[in-house]
Parts: C-alpha cells; sequence; structure tokens
C-alpha cells in the first residue's frame, strides 16, 4: 500500500499540478476546443479522476494516522513489558536475597529426581554443590540404601500408586542433610501442581537452622532455671495432649481426700474440744476450704481455653477474708520471728457483694510474698473503704513489709509473666514468677489497679485496689459476746513497736477507753503503781510477750506478788511468739488473756468485755484466747443446729467404694437420726435396694465392679415393676462442667459434689424426704 501511494504522489508530480482536479479540468477545456466528439466521449472520464485521486488520497491519510496509532500504543506496551521485566527481576533479586539472609535455598527436581531449576543461590552454600541438572539423590548424598527409597517415593508420587497424601509419603524423605563443614541443614518438601491436579515438580527446601541448633544446645546445657523451664514445657504439651483424662483422674483422685479431710473437721468440730484444739481444727478446715479452691481453679481449664475467668458475685465479708490469709501464713510468720499486723477501719462497713475467692487469693500471693522475702521486721495489712456510689464501693488493701525490697529500676517488670526482680532473688526465695502476673490480671478483670512502691534493703508496700458492689443484706452480725461497756476503762499498752503501739491506740480511742503507753516493764511497773496509789487503776495492762530484752513475765510476777497493792489489772498477752505462748504458758505466768499476731480488734474487745463481765459477777475466767471467743459467739448464732431427731427412722442407703466417705456420711446422717446401710459398690447397692426400701440412696458415682451410673439404671429398671419411686443423690468428685447434667441423665434425682458438708446434706435430706 505504500508502494501504491508512492506513484499516486509520482503520477501527480508528472502532470505538474499539486491541484489534479484543475489539471484535469484545462485538458477537458483543450479537448472540447480540438475534438467536440473525442470530449463527449473522454471528458466525464477526465472530470472523475481528480475525485478518484482524492479518495485514495484520503484512505491513505486515514491508514497513515492509525499506523502512528498502532505504532505509538506498541511502543507503549514494549515500555510497560520491560518495566514489569525489571520489577520482576529486582522482585527475584530481593527474594533471593531474603532467602540467603534467612539461610534458605529452593531448587525444583522432576519425576526422574533430576534437578530443573534453582531459586535460591543458598543451595550453593547449604548443598556444597551447584545443584543444576544433577540428580537429587547425588545432591544430597545419600547412601546406596536410602537413594533406593527415595527414587522408589518418587514413583510412588509422581504415578499414583498410593492413596496417602503428598506429606505422608514425603514422610520417609531425608530431613537432615550431612554437611561436611558442620552445618546444620535440615530439608523440607512441596509439591508443585498442573492446572490438571497432576504433580509436576517437587521443591525441596534447605534450610541453615545451626543457630537455632546451637542455642538450643546451650538452652539445654544451661542454667537449672532454664531446664525446669522445658520440663515444664514438656509436661504442659503432654498436659493438653491427655486434657480430658487428666481432669476426670485429677478431680476425682484429689477431691475424695479432701472430702475426708474437711468432712472430718466439721464432724471433729461437734465434739468436745478444748479451745485450743477448736482453733486447730478451724484452721485445718480453712486451709482445705482454700486448697479446695486452688484445686477447682486448677482444674478448670476452660477458663485458660477461652481466656476467661469468671468471677463470682456473693455476699463476704471482707474482713473474714483477711483473716483467711493471715491464718494460713502465721505459722510461717512465727517460726520467722515477724509480726503479722493487720489494720482495720473504724466501722462496721465490712459486707461487700464480689468474688472473695480471687481477692483471697490476690491478697494471699501479696502477703506470702512479703513474708518469704522479710526476714526481720513485720507484715502490715492495711484495709480502706470508700464509698464512690451509693451501689459501689471502692476497697483498698495494701500489704507493708521490712523485707529486702525491689530496686527503682526493677519495678517496671516485677509484674511480667516468669519475672523476679533479681536472679538471685530466686535461686534464693524460689516461685515461678507467676504470682504478680496473675494478680494483676485478677485485679483487672475486678474494675481495679495493683501498685508498687519500694525501696531497696528497706521494705516494699504492694496496693490493689477493686470495686465491690453494696451488700443489700449483709449477714447477721455475730451476737455481742458481751454488753460490758469499754467507755472510759484506762488501758496500760506496754509495747516497743510503735505500729503495734498505735493500731492498739486507735482501737481504744475508738471504743472511748483512756490508756497510757510505755516502751520498757520498768515504766510499766511506775505507771501501775501510780495509778494504783492516785485511786485510777489500769483495769487492762495489753504487752508483748519479749519488750527491750525483758519478758512480760517478770512484769506479771511482779504484780502477783506483795509488792502491788490494790486492785490488779488483767495482764493481757498479745504476741508473735506462737512457738512459746500457748494457753499453759498464759495461765501459768498470771495472764487473763492472750491473743496471738495478728490481733483483730473484734477478739480484742470481746476479751475485756468477758473479763470485766466476770468482774462484776465474780466469777473467775479460765485464759480467755481468740478460740474461746469464737467458740461462744457460735454458740449464740442463730441457725439450724442438727438434732437427733430431724429425720428419725428415716432409711438411708450410701453406696461408696472409699471406707473414710462413707464413714463421714453415715455419721452425718446418723447425727441426723437416720437409719443407715452401706455398700461398697453398685452391684451392693442394687442388692440392697431388693432386700430393703428406702427413703433416700446416696450414690457414688465412681465405684468399682459396677459405678453409680449403671446402678442408677439397674434400680430405675426394678422400679418399673414395683411403682415405686426411689430419691437418688448423685455424690461425685468430677467438677467438670456438665457433670451434673450427666448424672440427672442417668436417673438420678439430685447432685452433691465432694468435699460434702453437713449442711449439703441437711438441706438434700429436707428437700427430698417430707
Amino acid at each position: 500500500m505504500f508502494r501504491s501511494r508512492k506513484l499516486l504522489k509520482q503520477f501527480k508530480k508528472f502532470l505538474g499540478y499539486e491541484d489534479s482536479e484543475k489539471r484535469f479540468l484545462e485538458l477537458r477545456t483543450l479537448l472540447a476546443e480540438k475534438s467536440p466528439v473525442l470530449d463527449e466521449v473522454y471528458g466525464p472520464l477526465l472530470g472523475s479522476i481528480p475525485p478518484f485521486f482524492d479518495s485514495i488520497e484520503a484512505v491513505y491519510q486515514q491508514y497513515e494516522e492509525r499506523l502512528k496509532m498502532a505504532l505509538r500504543n506498541l511502543e507503549l506496551s514494549s515500555g510497560e513489558l520491560n518495566e514489569a521485566n525489571y520489577r520482576l527481576e529486582d522482585l527475584n533479586i530481593a527474594i533471593n536475597a531474603m532467602l540467603d539472609s534467612l539461610g534458605q535455598g529452593l531448587l525444583f527436581f522432576d519425576d526422574k529426581g533430576v534437578c530443573s531449576g534453582v531459586f535460591s543461590r543458598a543451595c550453593m552454600t547449604l548443598l556444597e554443590v551447584n545443584p543444576s541438572g544433577k540428580n537429587i539423590a547425588d545432591i544430597l548424598r545419600l547412601p546406596p540404601e536410602n537413594r533406593n527409597v527415595f527414587i522408589e517415593l518418587l514413583n510412588i508420587m509422581f504415578s499414583r500408586k498410593s492413596q496417602l497424601s503428598f506429606d505422608k509419603v514425603m514422610a520417609l524423605a531425608p530431613k537432615v542433610y550431612r554437611h561436611s563443614q558442620g552445618l546444620y541443614v535440615t530439608l523440607g518438601y512441596r509439591p508443585v501442581y498442573s492446572t490438571e491436579g497432576d504433580l509436576t515438580k517437587v521443591v525441596l527446601i534447605a534450610t541453615d537452622q545451626t543457630r537455632e541448633k546451637t542455642a538450643m544446645k546451650k538452652l539445654v546445657e544451661g542454667t537449672q532455671a532454664q531446664e525446669a523451664l522445658l520440663a515444664a514445657k514438656e509436661m504442659a504439651e503432654r498436659a493438653t495432649a491427655a486434657k480430658s483424662d487428666f481432669l476426670a483422674n485429677m478431680s476425682h483422685e484429689i477431691r475424695t481426700p479432701m472430702n475426708g479431710v474437711l468432712g472430718m473437721s466439721d464432724l471433729l468440730l461437734d465434739t468436745d474440744l478444748t479451745h485450743d484444739q477448736r482453733g486447730w481444727v478451724e484452721a485445718i478446715r480453712r486451709s482445705g476450704e482454700n486448697l479446695l479452691e486452688i484445686i477447682n481453679d486448677i482444674l478448670d481449664f476452660s477458663k485458660i481455653e477461652t481466656g476467661k475467668i469468671k468471677l463470682e458475685s456473693i455476699d463476704f465479708d471482707i474482713v473474714k477474708v483477711i483473716t483467711d490469709v493471715t491464718d494460713m501464713v502465721s505459722v510461717r510468720t512465727q517460726e520467722k520471728g515477724l509480726q503479722l499486723l493487720v489494720d482495720l477501719p473504724d466501722g462496721d462497713n465490712r459486707h461487700f457483694c464480689g468474688d472473695p475467692g480471687r481477692i483471697r487469693q490476690v491478697l494471699l500471693n501479696l502477703v506470702g510474698n512479703a513474708v518469704k522475702f522479710t526476714e526481720v521486721g513485720h507484715v502490715l495489712i492495711r484495709l480502706d473503704t470508700h464509698q464512690e456510689t451509693p451501689e459501689r464501693y471502692r476497697v483498698r488493701l495494701t500489704v507493708e513489709d521490712t523485707g529486702i525490697g525491689v530496686s527503682e529500676n526493677k519495678l517496671g517488670y516485677i509484674f511480667d509473666k516468669f519475672s523476679q526482680a533479681e536472679e538471685a532473688t530466686t535461686r534464693k526465695f524460689g516461685g515461678s514468677g507467676l504470682g504478680l502476673a496473675i494478680s494483676r490480671g485478677l485485679i483487672t478483670l475486678m474494675e481495679g489497679s495493683i501498685t508498687v512502691t519500694s525501696q531497696l534493703g528497706k521494705g516494699s508496700r504492694f496496693s490493689f485496689d477493686v470495686l465491690l458492689g453494696h451488700c443489700p443484706k449483709a449477714p447477721q452480725p455475730e451476737p455481742t459476746i458481751s454488753e460490758v461497756s469499754l467507755l472510759e476503762k484506762r488501758v496500760l499498752i506496754t509495747d516497743e513497736n510503735p505500729i503495734v503501739v498505735a493500731l492498739l491506740e486507735k482501737y481504744m480511742l475508738g471504743w472511748g477507753m483512756h490508756f497510757d503507753t510505755v516502751s520498757s516493764l520498768i515504766e510499766a511497773r511506775e505507771a501501775i503503781e501510780t495509778a494504783v496509789r492516785v485511786g485510777d487503776p489500769y483495769a487492762f495492762v495489753l504487752s508483748d510477750y519479749r519488750i527491750r530484752s525483758s519478758e512480760a513475765r517478770e512484769l506479771t510476777s511482779w504484780a502477783q506478788s506483795d509488792k502491788l497493792v490494790g486492785k490488779k489489772p488483767h495482764f493481757l498477752l498479745i504476741s508473735a511468739y506462737g512457738q512459746i505462748v500457748n494457753t499453759e504458758f498464759a495461765g501459768q505466768y498470771g495472764f487473763a488473756g492472750y491473743l496471738l499476731k495478728p490481733f483483730y480488734p473484734d477478739h480484742l474487745k470481746g476479751m475485756m468485755q468477758l473479763l470485766l463481765e466476770a468482774d462484776s459477777e465474780g466469777e473467775r475466767m479460765p485464759v480467755v484466747t481468740r478460740a474461746l471467743i469464737s467458740n461462744m459467739a457460735q454458740t449464740g448464732r442463730t441457725r439450724h443446729g442438727i438434732r437427733p431427731d430431724m429425720f428419725a427412722g428415716m432409711k438411708a442407703l450410701v453406696v461408696e467404694d472409699m471406707k473414710i466417705n462413707l464413714m463421714l456420711i453415715a455419721k452425718i446422717l446418723e447425727k441426723h437420726g437416720c437409719i443407715v446401710t452401706a455398700a461398697s459398690n453398685g452391684r451392693e447397692g442394687i442388692e440392697a435396694t431388693l432386700k430393703e426400701n428406702f427413703d433416700i440412696i446416696f450414690m457414688d458415682c465412681q465405684m468399682p465392679e459396677m459405678d453409680g451410673f449403671e446402678a442408677t439404671e439397674a434400680i430405675r429398671k426394678n422400679e418399673q415393676t414395683s411403682g415405686q419411686h426411689t430419691t437418688i443423690v448423685a455424690l461425685t468428685a468430677d467438677a467438670m462442667i456438665g457433670d451434673r447434667e450427666k448424672c440427672l441423665h442417668a436417673g438420678m434425682d439430685d447432685y452433691l459434689n465432694k468435699p460434702l458438708r453437713q449442711e449439703q446434706i441437711t438441706q438434700i435430706l429436707s428437700k427430698w424426704i417430707h
């Protein structure tokens, strides 16, 4: 077409005019002049030639414009293609550099095992050869026996002779390359499929894990703490793999003996005990209850899986929570010679709505740490309450100690998991470093915060506050032991610890008493003599066991002699020396009462009221102790007691394989007046029901020969012919979600979770026996 257009231009040039139309018009005029006949024949032809040439020219111009546009588009497309190629090349370089930096080499091999492409230069170093075109068995330097296995694996994969997946077949392939320079190179395999789903190639991924291998070796050969961490990791993995079996077995095996401990403690408390014995048994029961709460938290793995911890919302006494914590750590503080003290606010605002178990857990952790890290001095628990709204209270607990303290630059991370202030602290005092992290998490859930201030070598102060609800129906307070007023009574405080003195003065001031304070036995004698001489003797003298290297019994011995004329005060011993001070010691040396630190205002006030009441009635009181005060308070408490005739003549069958639990439940039922029959497994339980009709059956769920579920089903089947229905109450030590529903589905009427309490059995009998 370009050639035709050139001819057209040459023809127009031959005519001599660029304007062909004008030229042909002149030719036609000349023809008309010379020969009219020829003009008539050829004139129209000459007239049509110029438009013909113009149309051809227009076609050529249009084609030329389209050609130019196509060339421009082609030029642009070529540029974009070049740019894409440049970018792809840059990306390829970047990926290679990344793989090289990561110590990874990638190569492809086909169904013959021949390397068809290398994606990363790291292959040269990791596999010690240029793999292009070589067989994979030669690249990996496989021995003959392994070489044959590898070739067979390729045949299986590419021929689809196996129904196994690619990963399962290639699991038999080599996983480690034996590097001559000591590098630890691991091998991985990935498939490459075509669009039709056929396996076309296999990608070999060689990874340099020498650093990881070296680090792991150092970790294994490291410190004892690192080894313990690895052991804990392995244990956690095993526990996760067998979670269901672990939960079921652990729940039953721990809660069953706990049932005996707590149940027998309850039975023992209903017998005649000395005041000290009652206090010891109550301590056993409280410790068992707290241990049971910990067990419940450990067993409830669903909380860990979901990342959620469900908080309780029940009414409780915050002072009771503090008392439980101090009772649990008091033995340790006495062994270390520490003063364990409690500072409570004035007033009766102590009942709130919240989760006492979680508050106790946090407080116990902080107090336990304070005792652990303190060798000399004291541990003080301070309670403060503030009403923010009519329905909400901000409760703040502070734990202060005189221990080793924490340096300022370490305070920022002591709440992190597995963290303690110093490595030497972990070696000396032990601990996992989880306590404070868990405490912070719990406090956050209760809409509170936890803070710490500390000074190295001078002690620490941990404080946490929680938002608790107002208790609209506060529990009825314990009956007042005595109505005797302490108003205007004089007290002499003899103690060298300024914190103890401040606490005692605070309480005395709140009760309207007059008090004086001295810090030595000599000063105490002089104050007592002066008070008698002026006719205003002291009603009480509060003294620690040891004051400035002197013992308080020297003061009581002096007062009991003829040297003190007139009315003698009651000497009360308030001491942290639990290994020395007991009821016999106090009675032997003339003390009217004694309290072990931490002393609580309710106990101290009740002690003084009892002694004054005895004086007014001319009675002689035994040594007044905390156990005696608590026992007297419980005696007057309004509650449903257990009467022998409450369910007299009711027949109860107890099916339980653990002898101690069987004896416990039988004793409780007998105290209710029930006639008890015992069976040690489900089969014996069924036989007993065939011989006799029972008003109620307590059925253990896990027993040898036949468990409680099978026995219940058999009993229900027998009842279909007799038309009777005996109440069956499940007894189980399992604590998993759904256990209650499982028991009810088996045909049982109710459910009791071990450990059992007397109150639970009373409620069951009241509910089902009419």
